[in-house]
């Protein structure tokens, strides 16, 4: 019976002397990198802004808020904006910074992924062809800017550190992915049962996990009031839209966006799905435990799918991002098994999957069939002017010229920034003029929501969220406002007089109007 080829023992890295084919996988992959991040530029979704203008006010004004000078626990991934704000101080611009990860970020996936493959005697090229058919996931590329594609070049290390041995390096991406999302501490787990070879030394993983994790914590907990960002509350809080959550909410996306759409997208997830089981059957079949990492990769995704259903959470597109990921890696890793184990057939198999996988999503990438309350040339555009994918109330371009329209008007002769209360969407906003102000920017307006979450929570949550807010202000006093931004849909009018703006993506469109206030 034919069997995995033997792997002899290599570094976790690759070497730095790479052969010639190995230079010019990494340009490739390199490459994609750069496409995709000019292609998705101009239309990063509202919340990537979100965390965009924290990596900003950290960088410029050493501010951990949304507000440059109101401090606030509303990111939900610090290690992400951490890791922004870090590039933001050497490159002064956070689109620049941005851009530079993204590419960073697709070749560091490629290269774990390859040192994983390489201990788990599967051919190299899992490293580059996962990687690029996991960034030209219109979903996955949809969220760019979020924390999606640093959780995939995290769980691609954890699998690398895992397959070559390593506790001390597991414990390393462990403790980044929590301080990325705190909600994949599930997922951590199915990854780290298993994998035997951490498990043998699971106190040094945990070990390195807590001296990355604990002190952020603290500090978060001393000085921004609590250790779980805020968001926990203000998500969970949040309805279903219509009869649709994180659970089902690829139905919802169905009823706007083409079947191609919602086929190239979220088919990886149903995919990665079924190569996990074929994983565990050629594992078996062959007797081979090597596959065992790549299988818990498979795993992971679905058990982090599961902990924001749980949760309750809405659809929102990026929570997707990690299962669908994964569930593209996870097919392309039982590929290469199968191409490993000699078998003839496998080669066309192999050329027909990747073909299947790559063919739609960059179809849609290039000519995407977006929502259909979009103008037919907003559907074909290149670079994006909407993304594929996408929630959005007003286009990023719309946002800008709002931005910089809302900064004219509320800034004094001073330079002060006065502020006003958000309609909604405030991510793009907020990183354009430091004016707009909620939940997210203002903790003072967040006691409702905390009361209410942890009026529905178990006595168990409860007693823990007293722990968590037992350093919160409960007597801050609101930022000030001069005004706020109020969504008027057609047939309505905006008052005379009032600064309106038109809504270009929105089903209902109507105008976005400032109405001051004393």
């Amino acid at each position: 019976m034919a069997t995995l080829a033997a792997a002899p023992a290599r570094p976790l890295l690759p070497r730095p002397r790479m052969s010639r084919a190995d230079a010019v996988l990494v340009a490739v992959v390199a490459l994609a990198g750069t496409a995709t991040w000019l292609l998705a530029r101009p239309a990063l979704v509202d919340d990537a802004y979100i965390t965009l203008s924290y990596a900003q006010n950290v960088a410029l004004h050493g501010t951990w808020g949304l507000l440059s000078d109101v401090p606030s626990n509303a990111a939900t991934s610090p290690a992400w904006v951490l890791l922004l704000a870090a590039t933001t101080v050497v490159v002064r611009d956070t689109g620049a910074a941005l851009g530079l990860l993204h590419v960073t970020m697709v070749v560091s996936a490629a290269l774990a992924l390859r040192s994983a493959a390489r201990h788990t005697g599967l051919p190299s090229w899992v490293g580059p062809v996962g990687a690029v058919l996991v960034v030209a996931n219109p979903l996955v590329l949809s969220t760019t800017g979020l924390e999606t594609q640093f959780l995939v070049v995290l769980s691609t290390c954890l699998v690398a550190a895992a397959a070559a041995r390593r506790p001390a390096l597991y414990g390393l991406a462990a403790g980044l992915l929590l301080l990325t999302r705190m909600d994949t501490a599930v997922a951590l787990v199915v990854l780290t049962l298993l994998s035997p070879a951490v498990l043998r030394r699971l106190h040094v993983a945990v070990g390195v996990a807590l001296a990355v994790v604990l002190p952020w914590s603290w500090w978060s907990w001393t000085h921004l009031g609590s250790v779980l960002p805020d968001t926990l509350a203000i998500k969970s809080g949040q309805e279903a839209w219509s009869s649709y959550d994180v659970g089902n909410g690829w139905g919802w996306w169905a009823q706007f966006d083409s079947r191609l759409v919602v086929l190239a997208a979220w088919g990886p997830m149903a995919a990665g799905a079924v190569a996990t089981l074929g994983l565990v059957a050629l594992a078996v079949r062959a007797r081979e435990l090597r596959l065992l990492p790549w299988t818990a990769l498979g795993l992971a995704g679905p058990a982090h799918w599961a902990t924001l259903a749980f949760i309750g959470v809405p659809p929102y597109h990026w929570y997707f991002g990690f299962v669908i990921a994964t569930g593209t890696l996870t097919v392309v890793a039982l590929l290469g098994a199968l191409t490993a184990t000699g078998w003839s057939w496998t080669r066309p198999v192999v050329a027909l999957a990747c073909t299947a996988l790559l063919l739609p999503a960059g179809y849609v990438d290039l000519a995407h069939p977006a929502q259909g309350s979009l103008a037919p040339g907003d559907r074909a555009a290149v670079p994006w002017r909407v993304a594929p994918v996408q929630s959005n109330w007003m286009s990023s371009a719309a946002y800008e010229a709002m931005g910089a329209d809302l900064r004219r008007l509320l800034t004094t002769p001073d330079g002060r920034v006065h502020r006003v209360a958000a309609f909604g969407e405030l991510g793009h906003l907020a990183h354009s003029c430091d004016c707009l102000v909620d939940g997210f920017a203002d903790p003072a307006l967040l006691g409702p929501d905390l009361a209410a979450f942890r009026a529905s929570s178990p006595p168990w949550l409860q007693g823990l969220l007293d722990v968590d807010h037992r350093h919160r202000d409960a007597d801050r006093a609101p930022v000030p406002l001069v005004g706020r931004l109020v969504y008027l849909p057609d047939p309505q009018v905006p008052p005379p007089g009032a600064p309106a703006w038109p809504v270009d993506l929105n089903p209902g469109h109507g105008h976005v109007v400032l109405l001051r206030e004393p």
